[in-house]
């Protein structure tokens, strides 16, 4: 993100959010599927907000329709990729390269609207894409874009079947409802963090929380710290490392 960008993320609060959001989603498959998980979301987290839908597979071109038009945009812009969609391995890198392009020319002409990519997960013949290194290309060619690597949507949330051959053959479609319910989380995990204000201290408790017994009792032996305070802790320390007061 640039300087620029930053500045105006430190603007945003959660309050802007409760105003009224509006959601401009735009996909290179049919996406329709994140709209139910994503409203859900939305309501219980109290937020207003309206979500429009671009036509399907005209990704690019609604890009550059956005970049070119001469009014300013506000709000959110939430495009979802599967990169194998694009055609053969050099299509696919083209296109891809041409949305890098078109993206940072539409954040310079919108700098208060809030561009978030997300990369889906190709289907099982897809690793031919090399699509770990085609997103983080990606990510590191748009600055000014906040990309939601695939990888991460998947460590995050475990989808065994995640991608539907049929649907995606004859509607467009290529994943599981559940699938969708794991995109719509991660955005709005995104949006959140975008809205929130910054956290510059944390305060945690020592005895059975950084680890296990009380440290003034007689008996030492009962002090113990098992693996997860030991990820607790490590956690924190990077934390402080980040310029955060513990």
């Amino acid at each position: 993100m640039t300087v620029e960008m930053r500045s105006i993320a430190a603007r945003h609060t959660m309050s802007d959010a409760q105003n009224h959001l509006e959601i401009s989603i735009a996909a290179n498959f049919v996406a329709e599927g994140i709209r139910e998980p994503l409203v859900y979301c939305l309501n219980h987290m109290n937020i207003r907000h309206s979500i429009s839908f671009a036509p399907a597979d005209q990704l690019c071109q609604y890009v550059l329709h956005c970049a070119e038009s001469r009014s300013a945009r506000k709000g959110i812009l939430l495009l979802l990729i599967q990169i194998e969609r694009f055609g053969a391995i050099n299509e696919a890198k083209k296109a891809v390269s041409m949305l890098s392009l078109a993206l940072q020319k539409l954040a310079f002409c919108s700098p208060e609207l809030r561009i978030i990519v997300m990369f889906g997960l190709g289907s099982p013949e897809s690793d031919i894409y090399n699509l770990d290194e085609t997103e983080d290309n990606f990510a590191a060619n748009t600055p000014a874009v906040d990309v939601v690597l695939s990888r991460s949507t998947a460590e995050l949330y475990l989808v065994d079947k995640y991608y539907d051959s049929y649907t995606a053959r004859q509607a467009q479609i290529p994943y599981s409802r559940l699938y969708y319910v794991a995109l719509a989380t991660m955005f709005v995990r995104r949006l959140k963090a975008f809205y929130r204000k910054e956290i510059k201290i944390i305060v945690v408790d020592a005895d059975n929380t950084l680890w296990s017994g009380i440290v003034g009792e007689r008996d030492r032996g009962t002090i113990t710290i098992d693996e997860p305070r030991m990820i607790l802790q490590r956690f924190l320390l990077r934390q402080r490392e980040q310029g955060r007061l513990l």
